[in-house]
């Protein structure tokens, strides 16, 4: 009887249904794929509210260009929809280098692919 506990423990406390944990380099894609999202999104605003000429002058600053340099994973803890993780990103933007540690959520996105929403 205690062999046939051991095994049903072990089913019913893992968790079958729940995704592997992102690793550093997915991560690091879907915070990179959201940084270019966001750049794409004040650059359509900017046309709409400024015209040409407005996204002109932050292209020809270079202000909608950045560079991930480094990126380490912290920490993920497993969540509903995905995983909370903390990261250290250190970038190159036209103003100089940004490190910062930020946490967000990592989940499956409507593509498939590994999306990152950055905690507020």
């Amino acid at each position: 009887m205690r062999l046939f506990l051991v095994p049903l423990v072990a089913y019913v406390l893992v968790p079958l249904d729940h995704p592997a944990e992102p690793t550093e380099r997915a991560m690091r894609i879907a915070f990179e794929q959201r940084l270019q999202v966001q750049v794409a999104n004040v650059l359509e605003f900017l046309a709409e509210t400024g015209g040409p000429a407005a996204v002109a002058r932050v292209r020809d600053a270079g202000m909608d260009k950045f560079t991930v340099r480094t990126f380490k994973k912290l920490d993920c803890a497993p969540e509903r929809d995905g995983f909370l993780c903390s990261f250290e990103v250190d970038m190159t933007l036209v103003t100089g280098p940004l490190e910062q540690k930020i946490s967000g959520r990592f989940g499956p996105g409507p593509n498939g692919r590994l999306t990152f929403v950055q905690d507020t």
